[in-house]
């Protein structure tokens, strides 16, 4: 049976999880020291990618450590630009293997899908420091829109473990059906995601979704476990 199907993992944030994960997806997201990370994590991350012939990504969030990005941040808009710019520049200057992506991390994630002005200035970032770089983001956000505005390459994204309302935003974490935890759970929107596009709704509803790439979290409980299961039973 052929692949049809990408998968990218955040790593890097301290989970130990690198050297198991590597050899089960396509691409990864190594955090670059806003949420979680350092120039020791980022080398060694890189160094199993090249290795494990994983396409790497750069993951910078808001700078806050305390709540592993997850919030989003009152910060001063020239403030938040030299944070992304800072962990960027950690992150290139531990790389001589080719950089294929930037991910935002947690609330940045959200905030520049939804939000013209912080979509802007990870834009900028990216334009500055790695023109070439692709921009993984939400179906249909705004980061989305403005990148292709700037001639930067989008990769749509999807979530295997997280769950969606009918808007296509994904359920806020503080709710608790936001992750999906159990293996039928996450096995069934794995199927219908590369088989059919779409994935069930919190609302119960039928959501399209047409991505290029499907994440599933590093700091998911089980996820080497999870993963594994799936590529058995996408094997079957």
């Amino acid at each position: 049976m052929n692949k049809s199907f990408h998968i990218n993992a955040d790593i890097g944030e301290g989970f130990g999880i690198e050297a198991e994960m590597m050899p089960l997806i396509d691409s990864c997201n190594i955090a670059c020291g806003g949420h979680a990370g350092s120039k020791e994590e980022i080398s060694k991350a890189i160094a199993l990618a090249e290795k494990n012939d994983v396409k790497i990504g750069a993951h910078p969030s808001y700078p806050d450590l305390e709540n592993f990005g997850r919030i989003s941040m009152e910060i001063n808009l020239d403030e938040l630009y030299k944070s992304i710019k800072q962990q960027m520049i950690l992150f290139l200057n531990e790389s001589s293997y080719t950089l294929n992506h930037v991910k935002a991390h947690g609330a940045l994630y959200h905030d520049s899908a939804n939000k013209p002005k912080i979509a802007s200035i990870l834009i900028k970032v990216i334009l500055e420091l790695c023109p070439h770089a692709i921009i993984v983001t939400l179906p249909n956000s705004i980061l989305e829109k403005l990148g292709k505005e700037n001639n930067l390459t989008i990769w749509r994204e999807g979530f295997i473990d997280r769950r969606y309302h009918d808007n296509g935003q994904l359920v806020s974490r503080a709710n608790p059906s936001a992750t999906l935890s159990t293996l039928e759970d996450l096995n069934q929107q794995f199927y219908t995601l590369i088989n059919y596009q779409y994935v069930k709704t919190l609302e119960g509803n039928t959501l399209s979704l047409k991505v290029d790439t499907l994440c599933i979290h590093g700091d998911h409980p089980n996820s080497v476990r999870n993963l594994k299961s799936l590529m058995i039973s996408f094997k079957q």
